[in-house]
């Protein structure tokens, strides 16, 4: 997987910064309809009791940040960031893949 920034494409014709969101760097993953509706955009963390209801995931290698609806006893909560690295060797080719790989390691960032 190539991360295009805007200097890197400096002589094409084609917008490929558009592939990385302004002033991030990072790849933006989105969940597609499938994901949804086979639930694969949901996680709970049993050790915290939370269950997270992913909208998107940015990030790029190893470092993620999803970006969820959650449900902390029993209370929803949006705008729910939750930053994390996955174990090397996983697939991370989409939001679903990242979402089911190995998490070494998470934080709640809000």
């Amino acid at each position: 997987m190539f991360l295009w920034k805007k200097y890197d494409i400096i002589t094409s014709r084609r917008l490929l910064h558009n592939l990385v969101p302004e002033g991030r760097g990072n790849m933006r993953y989105e969940f597609t309809d499938d994901d949804r509706k086979n639930e694969r955009n949901r996680l709970y963390l049993e050790e915290d009791d939370v269950l997270l209801d992913g909208n998107y995931i940015e990030g790029d290698g190893k470092h993620f940040v999803l970006f969820s609806d959650a449900v902390v006893e029993g209370e929803k909560y949006h705008d729910f960031e939750t930053e994390f690295e996955t174990a090397d060797g996983e697939k991370t080719d989409t939001a679903a893949d990242i979402l089911g790989a190995e998490w070494l390691w998470y934080d709640f960032k809000c």
